[in-house]
């Protein structure tokens, strides 16, 4: 053999390894992400973080491949199973998955947080450069340093995958933005087919993004009238 084809023999023998773990890079990925999406698929999170805000259990579970943040009922069975710093098995079940132990009894969000996650589950709109707009109208029920729960009506919020619009308490930030139309009780709301943010409000003060959402309680109904 000359010395060109051993030059051409080795390229190849080059591009075809290249091409290997190319195909194996791209196979692994598309392996996470069908164990996500595969109903009934069980994968181990960590609970990073677990707090109670008013009528929920606020968590975040970090997994191999994700990081989701759901709203709970603080039950004892919930209480017991979310506890900071342990481990979990999160299974894709129902309509945004449960959070068991070794089979046992389980735990169902509410709510749901990380917005982006469950945007880019929902089938893509063919308006991508169009931001629809709403006007959203609720009432504050609850407040801490961090968060602020409204209830009312947030069109727009069945974009993200959450079932109804109509009657919902939305999860915002406690901050500046956030305050005037909070208070107001009533503000334009945008959804965003792509980056950190698919919905905010839209104020002076700058967006209000929308955290997340959750199942209204009777309390906050109450307290609301």
């Amino acid at each position: 053999m000359n010395a060109g084809s051993q030059r051409v023999r080795r390229s190849g023998l080059a591009l075809l390894a290249v091409l290997s773990l190319a195909l194996a890079s791209c196979s692994s990925r598309a392996a996470k992400q069908l164990r996500q999406t595969v109903p009934g698929t069980r994968a181990p999170a960590f609970v990073t973080q677990v707090a109670i805000r008013g009528e929920y259990l606020d968590a975040t579970l970090e997994g191999e491949t994700f990081r989701l943040r759901f709203f709970f009922r603080p039950s004892e069975l919930c209480a017991q199973l979310l506890r900071e710093n342990t481990w979990v098995d999160y299974r894709s079940l129902g309509q945004w998955g449960r959070v068991q132990v070794e089979d046992e009894e389980f735990c169902e969000p509410v709510g749901i947080a990380s917005l982006p996650e469950w945007r880019n589950r929902q089938p893509r709109s063919s308006g991508r450069g169009v931001k629809p707009r709403g006007t959203a109208r609720f009432e504050i029920f609850y407040t801490d340093d961090e968060i602020v729960l409204a209830r009312g009506r947030f069109p727009l919020a069945t974009r993200v995958g959450w079932p109804r619009w109509d009657d919902t308490v939305a999860i915002f930030p406690n901050t500046d933005a956030c305050r005037e139309p909070l208070e107001r009780g009533v503000a334009p709301i945008e959804f965003r087919h792509h980056g950190p943010r698919p919905l905010e409000l839209v104020s002076a003060q700058g967006p209000c993004p929308v955290l997340g959402f959750a199942i209204p309680t009777p309390t906050p109904r109450e307290n609301s009238s």
